[in-house]
């Protein structure tokens, strides 16, 4: 037979303000006094130990991201950075996923009217499989990968 069980309800606003000010899963059960396991089988059988949980690291979280926003608009150049790496990884991601097979150019000797360009530009998308080669004795443009 299992040992009794030491939880009570009486941790719950304890866990919160813990995970409020920061401190981790392993601080908080050694905080109130029991081991790591204990406090990981409680917060999966004890929907209000699991809901102080996380509303007090998303408190603490709010106060991180207030603080980051705040460095950032005082000019903390990796406030600045960081943040929009999160906000706006799109685009100021580390990595740049580019497509480098999707420029094609079309060169022509004399500026082109809209429909010429649309016309050259059904020519390069129709010959993708067999780039045109230019012929220096025709001055029209001819499509170029």
């Amino acid at each position: 037979m299992a040992r009794p069980t030491t939880y009570s309800p009486l941790i719950i606003p304890i866990v919160r303000a813990c995970a409020t000010f920061g401190a981790t899963a392993p601080e908080i059960a050694n905080y109130i006094g029991t081991s790591i396991a204990s406090f990981d089988r409680w917060t999966m059988e004890h929907e209000e130990l699991r809901e102080a949980l996380k509303r007090g690291r998303e408190a603490s979280d709010d106060r991180v991201e207030e603080s980051l926003y705040r460095n950032a608009l005082a000019g903390n150049t990796t406030a600045q950075i960081f943040w929009l790496k999160n906000r706006r990884p799109d685009r100021w991601r580390d990595v740049q996923n580019i497509n480098a097979d999707v420029g094609h150019y079309i060169i022509s000797d004399k500026p082109m009217t809209e429909a010429e360009w649309i016309e050259q530009r059904t020519k390069v998308i129709e010959a993708k499989a067999s780039p045109v080669v230019s012929d220096t004795t025709d001055d029209t443009a001819k499509p170029l990968d």
